[in-house]
Order: structure tokens, then sequence, then C-alpha cells
């Protein structure tokens, strides 16, 4: 299924999960953050998955693709 307009692609892999949320570590990031299940859509891809989130959520974070995030940087866009 391709997504190309509405969603921001992520790679990495699932730390844990709930019936309403998962969290997710990218590639690229030093830590986890958590994404509600109605937000986004998960495909396994090896030994991670493809995660794609909602572009409303994911521009809510700050979050791109292919972008280093620090321990610091996850945490502050955690829950509050």
């Amino acid at each position: 299924m391709a997504h190309d307009f509405g969603w921001t692609t992520f790679e990495g892999i699932l730390t844990k999960g709930s019936p309403a949320a998962v969290c997710f570590q990218g590639q690229y990031w030093e830590g986890e953050l958590w994404f509600p299940r109605s937000q986004v859509e998960i495909e396994p891809d090896g030994e991670g998955v493809v995660i794609r989130v909602k572009d409303w959520l994911a521009k809510k974070n700050d979050l791109l693709e292919f972008t280093h995030y620090s321990a610091a940087a996850i945490e502050a866009m955690g829950p509050k």
C-alpha cells in the first residue's frame, strides 16, 4: 500500500505496545516515542518496521524523515 501524500515514513523498531498505542524508535533516533495506533500504519520490514505517521502528527512534533534526533530532543517531543 503506497501512501505518498498525507503520511511521513520512518524506519525503525517497535519497542512496546498497548491496544491504543505503539512505542517506536526510529533508525536515526536516540530515544523512542509513543504514537496512537489510529494515527499510524505499520508494516514489517526485515528485522524492523516501516511506520507511516499521519502528517499532522509528524508536523506537530517537528519529525522529519532521515533525521537524527538526540535523546533530549525525543524526550521533549514526548507527552507533557
